[in-house]
């Protein structure tokens, strides 16, 4: 607590990292913790005869079946959106913070995160 007390207070740029990279692990745990605890629903899909070959083998060579080869192409899926959605909720802060005089200085000064963060 003392500790805390001696650091000065974090810019509105150092508190978009950390919020950043708290919710990518978030949504990492949560994920893994809601997929490990409950099965979704059954999906049924059609494939078309050419593309369910083409899965099917991927599949194998992975060593899995098809069906586990294709939830888990979905899953990842799902999660670059969330993500996708996480960053564009990150942009929209940002564009409102902007409209703020002292925010906006700091953005200009600090910037804001780049792609390259997970």
């Amino acid at each position: 607590m003392a500790l805390r007390a001696t650091l000065a207070p974090l810019s509105v740029t150092e508190k978009m990292y950390h919020y950043s990279a708290i919710v990518d692990n978030t949504l990492d745990r949560v994920t893994t913790k809601c997929y490990a605890s409950r099965m979704a629903d059954t999906l049924s899909i059609r494939l078309e005869d050419r593309d369910r070959d083409v899965l099917e083998r991927a599949a194998k060579l992975q060593g899995t079946g098809l069906s586990a080869f294709i939830r888990e192409l979905a899953h990842g899926e799902a999660r670059r959106i969330r993500r996708e959605e996480i960053r564009a909720e990150g942009d929209r802060i940002v564009a409102y913070l902007k409209t703020h005089p002292e925010a906006a200085a700091e953005i200009e000064e600090y910037g804001t995160p780049d792609e390259s963060l997970p």
